[in-house]
């Protein structure tokens, strides 16, 4: 709800990029191209938790997967 300053439960392009400066994952913060897995130009709650707090199962990101790889060392 933070980002969401409409509160339409959408985020829009100038929304999304206020997740910037809150980041505090590792690398840069995912594009809005990259959560936006319906590409409708807007990320709705499921792309933005399937983005920023996927599930094991659903981790399909190459960072992710070679950090899980070099842990497994």
């Amino acid at each position: 709800r933070v980002l969401d300053a409409d509160q339409d439960g959408l985020l829009d392009a100038n929304e999304y990029a206020g997740l910037a400066p809150r980041w505090q994952g590792h690398g840069e913060p995912p594009t809005l191209a990259q959560a936006d897995r319906n590409h409708d130009g807007r990320v709705d709650f499921r792309e933005f938790v399937a983005v920023h707090a996927p599930r094991d199962e659903d981790v399909d990101a190459p960072d992710a997967t070679a950090a899980m790889d070099a842990s497994a060392r």
